[in-house]
């Protein structure tokens, strides 16, 4: 077989500026997923999108994770879930995210999050818009390729 090395080095990234809401609780993996779940099922079921104070915020965006400035005085958690809205027609991308590094900058912290669980279909919608934006800045991108590490944590949202 085929074996891939993943890092966020090699995943397609972009920085832009979107509406961004993240839920920073000291709270275990289990609550963060059952969380998941529940809004992922809300916004299936009901065709709705939560009602949160979304925040327009420069990140670094990836298809395998987000790089975020925050407050530096705010608290940080090692566990996250973010809700980028890419387009406002469609629903929110929601994920899971575990922090992998943190760094100050002047009165900010930096900090560099994984995605642990997201739908493929949001995890396709991530690579679109990426995609979109490069092609819109004129930069080249390799062909995709397959990442197992990042597969292996995405969800497929069974058919009913």
């Amino acid at each position: 077989g085929s074996l891939e090395m993943y890092t966020r080095r090699q995943m397609p990234r972009v920085d832009t500026t979107i509406n961004v809401f993240q839920i920073r609780r000291d709270t275990s993996l289990s609550v963060y997923r059952n969380e998941f779940r529940r809004i992922m099922e809300t916004m299936n079921s009901k065709g709705m999108r939560p009602n949160l104070k979304l925040q327009e915020t420069p990140i670094n965006l990836g298809t395998g994770g987000v790089c975020i400035a925050i407050e530096a005085l705010e608290p940080v958690s090692p566990l996250s879930m973010f809700f980028l809205d890419l387009d406002s027609s469609q629903p929110l991308v929601c994920a899971v995210a575990d922090m992998v590094w943190k760094r100050h900058e002047n009165d900010k912290l930096v900090c560099g999050y994984r995605f642990i669980q997201i739908h493929k279909a949001d995890q396709g919608r991530l690579s679109r818009y990426i995609q979109s934006i490069q092609k819109g800045r004129g930069i080249v991108t390799p062909a995709s390729k397959t990442y197992w590490e990042l597969l292996d944590r995405m969800i497929n949202e069974e058919p009913e």
